[in-house]
């Protein structure tokens, strides 16, 4: 197992998580809506351009196209409704990054117990951290509907914490790593 690129890559998403966690705190409104807009944009043009190609090359309903006719036409239609009321989309985004939350979280407590095993010190602290953390996912997932800029919010702080946790998890890791591959080598 490469230990250097599973860092590499959790340095990658803990950056990720806290830079969305910084824009979901700071700008929630602005967040949800352009996020709102971006799915409706993608779903309109891929529509649109379905149909297009359809359209350009003459293809039959009778063909078998008649499901991605259907399926075209309601990306479009999606696509139109969120445009006129973004909020239904907010609050799947919110479902969505609550369940992110709590998935992230589940995996950070299993790795924590694992090395919990070994007498990692200060355990008890991660394990507060990352049940707020599960706290605040199944929140956000139970309660989408009229908190969406605070759960914007929390999510974000949330985000910002898991990737904050996460990052001095894994350095607690890499040295445990560390000492086990010193002891292997004697």
């Amino acid at each position: 197992m490469n230990f250097k690129l599973i860092k590499w890559d959790s340095n990658i998403n803990n950056l990720v998580f806290l830079a969305l966690g910084i824009l979901l705190l700071v700008f929630p409104e602005l967040s949800m809506n352009t996020a709102s807009y971006l799915i409706a944009s993608v779903l309109l043009i891929s529509g649109a351009n379905y149909l297009i190609k359809m359209y350009k090359n003459k293809a039959s309903i009778t063909n078998g196209d008649i499901l991605y006719l259907i399926i075209s036409l309601a990306a479009i239609v999606l696509s139109i409704s969120i445009f006129i009321s973004p909020l239904w989309i907010i609050n799947l985004i919110n479902i969505l990054l609550g369940v992110i939350l709590i998935i992230s979280a589940l995996i950070n407590l299993k790795n924590l117990f694992s090395f919990k095993k070994n007498r990692t010190k200060s355990w008890w602290f991660y394990f507060i951290v990352l049940s707020l953390i599960l706290i605040a996912g199944i929140t956000i997932v139970i309660k989408p509907i009229g908190l969406a800029k605070v759960i914007v919010q929390i999510a974000g702080v949330a985000l910002i914490i898991n990737s904050i946790s996460t990052y001095f998890l894994s350095k607690k890791i890499n040295k445990y790593l560390l000492i086990e591959n010193k002891n292997s080598d004697n």
